[in-house]
């Protein structure tokens, strides 16, 4: 999103060639994402990082769609900051060189002519992306730049253009922002940490009575020691207070015996019991799934899915945004309520209603 000051040049160039409307991802001399015309160099690590922000972007994604079905693109004309929060739109790059500079050709801008045996004919190098034209889109795009140019440079003899100051660009101060609010941080589908001596599982002899996957349980622990991304397990609130596992025994027994002492979770607001038909539903598609070579992994998705509808963390967010009335409601509602610990409850009852 940004404001337009003044349009510097606007072209009309023809449809793509067929072999630009692929997304594919290769592995030569580094890796490379090829995404219409669009090419990125990555290194290994800066290639993992990037994945793991998709991934967990992605999941915050699908937690606002599942809590927000009215969403509509389009429809709202700001960013809605979800996928990551502020945390992810400050924090720098953490996987390259420097978080400005990137492993391959960080610096380097060059535009080539390919032979005539390579399926792209010109190729514009910027830092470590890559535009892959036909000569007469390039002659367009280059034609456009050139009257941008001049444009801009008749607009700065006439005009004082100074830039001002943006909270975005002071990418330095977000660790320190960060100590400082705590809120800062944008939670995961409700994701929280507990202690793993806080919850409790069914299975009293987990070992024996459970009887994990061992090369299931190998790999969790593999990924538990290296402080890998893991889908959190789903926990019951019982009305003494106590969670018990809904899904994750495999993924709590492997933190236990990584020598975890918290395990990441969402913790929903129904019983162990009341999950009773959940767990028989995710027992046959796991059932299923292992019938099927895991070809569809549709207990994953269930599963998933089940804990995006769990969180509270965005729930009617769209709703709310877009309907100022509600918004003077839920205001006077944290006003009137929060005072004092019974106006606590009865603000949660509000929301819940």
């Amino acid at each position: 999103m940004g404001e337009v000051l003044l349009d510097l040049s606007r072209v009309r160039l023809p449809d793509r060639e067929a072999h630009n409307s692929r997304m594919f991802i290769d592995l030569c001399e580094n890796i490379h994402i090829h995404y219409r015309e669009f090419r990125i160099v990555f290194s290994l690590d800066e290639y993992f990082e990037f994945v793991d922000i998709l991934q967990r972007s992605t999941e915050d994604v699908c937690n606002y769609l599942a809590q927000n079905p009215d969403y509509e693109e389009q429809k709202y004309g700001t960013t809605l900051m979800v996928a990551g929060g502020k945390e992810r739109q400050k924090k720098l790059l953490e996987n390259s060189p420097q978080p400005n500079r990137s492993k391959y050709f960080s610096n380097h801008f060059g535009i080539e002519l390919q032979a005539e045996s390579v399926v792209d004919e010109i190729h514009v190098h910027w830092r470590d992306y890559r535009l892959a034209l036909p000569r007469e889109h390039f002659k367009k795009i280059a034609g456009a730049f050139e009257v941008a140019a001049q444009k801009l440079e008749e607009f700065e003899k006439q005009h004082n253009y100074e830039r001002k100051h943006h909270r975005d660009r002071t990418m330095e101060a977000f660790e320190e922002e960060r100590r400082k609010y705590k809120a800062y941080e944008t939670g995961i589908v409700d994701e929280a940490t507990i202690r793993l001596d806080k919850v409790h599982t069914r299975f009293s002899e987990i070992v024996n009575e459970f009887n994990p996957d061992p090369n299931a349980i190998k790999h969790l622990i593999n990924l538990y020691q290296k402080d890998a991304r893991i889908f959190p397990i789903l926990l019951s609130t019982e009305q003494n207070g106590e969670h018990h596992i809904i899904d994750g025994n495999h993924r709590f027994f492997a933190a236990k015996k990584a020598g975890k002492e918290q395990i990441n979770c969402i913790i929903s607001d129904i019983t162990f019991e009341q999950s009773e038909s959940f767990r028989k539903a995710e027992s046959l598609l796991k059932k299923f799934d292992r019938e099927t070579g895991y070809k569809y992994n549709t207990s994953g998705f269930n599963r998933e899915f089940f804990c995006y509808k769990m969180g509270r963390f965005y729930k009617d967010h769209f709703y709310r945004t877009l309907n100022p009335t509600l918004n003077t409601k839920f205001r006077y509602a944290m006003k009137t309520h929060m005072k004092t610990i019974p106006g606590l409850y009865r603000f949660v009852k509000w929301l819940k209603n």
